[in-house]
């Protein structure tokens, strides 16, 4: 049913894709999957459906990674310091070129001793950690104004209530980000309508948590600042998952390339990658 739904989201939301013949016609198999009676003596025609399912996962699979780079080029600029975007982007790219440069098939890999294909699993290794931890840790910078500080201060310091499973996480916030955030804006200039912000994934998380508890009334100026702080925070974590999708198909090539390497540390590698992501 998954399978059913991903394809019919796939081509009738998406923009990008056209409700051609051939679409209707795996929307209509996969339908047709669903609803089949496997209970019956009737045979069927396995090979049909799998080639549709796989077209069908092939399809969204090249949406969403797409969809991330879109997103990374639309978004990237707005949240990351241009310093924290370009790193994650050498990350990716030499990560990308080591697997190129050791093909499986060059014969700098043929002629390799067992020794040094251990120093080169080692070496990738470290690299797909690095992007691994370096996503994980994402740290976004963006701008908010005057007067939508002054609301996430007064609702987070005197507006609202914290039962004791969430004391721990609010003092995180509070220690690492909000107090930070009041000293400078107390050394904001008077001219200045605006200042930057710095937050990482996890208080991203946080922060939302808190602030999606708050409830304004009508329609005024404090609902336009909240639903400002809202889509900033909604615009974060979209970033975040695009960037998840880019790792993800980064580690994909990486355990590829581990298994055409040599395929008996690939479970032991794979259970390894999973654990720490």
């Amino acid at each position: 049913m998954d399978e059913l739904k991903d394809a019919q989201e796939f081509a009738l939301e998406s923009n990008e894709v056209e409700l051609n013949e051939n679409t209707i016609q795996e929307i209509d198999l996969l339908q047709e999957l669903v609803d089949h009676d496997f209970s019956s003596d009737e045979a069927t025609d396995f090979e049909k459906y799998f080639n549709v399912l796989e077209s069908a996962e092939r399809d969204n699979e090249t949406f969403k990674k797409e969809e991330a780079d879109y997103i990374i080029a639309e978004l990237g600029p707005k949240y990351l310091d241009k310093t924290y975007l370009d790193e994650l982007e050498k990350l990716k790219n030499n990560l990308t070129s080591f697997i190129k440069k050791h093909d499986v098939n060059s014969d700098l890999i043929k002629n390799m001793s067992e020794t040094d294909k251990d120093k080169l699993f080692a070496i990738g290794k470290f690299l797909n950690k690095n992007i691994v931890h370096k996503i994980n840790d994402l740290t976004f910078t963006f701008t908010i104004s005057r007067d939508e500080y002054k609301f996430i201060n007064s609702v987070m310091n005197n507006r609202m209530s914290y039962d004791g499973t969430e004391v721990f996480n609010l003092i995180e916030l509070k220690n690492t980000y909000l107090d930070k955030w009041d000293e400078d804006f107390k050394k904001l200039p008077k001219v200045a309508n605006e200042m930057f912000i710095t937050i990482d994934i996890r208080n991203v998380v946080m922060l939302y948590h808190f602030l999606s508890k708050y409830s304004v009334k009508g329609i005024g100026d404090e609902f336009i600042k909240f639903v400002s702080i809202l889509q900033k925070i909604a615009d974060t974590n979209k970033l975040f998952n695009a960037y998840n999708i880019v790792k993800d198909r980064i580690n994909s090539d990486y355990m590829i390339w581990v298994g055409a390497m040599t395929p008996m540390p690939v479970a032991e590698e794979t259970k390894t990658v999973a654990e720490e992501q």
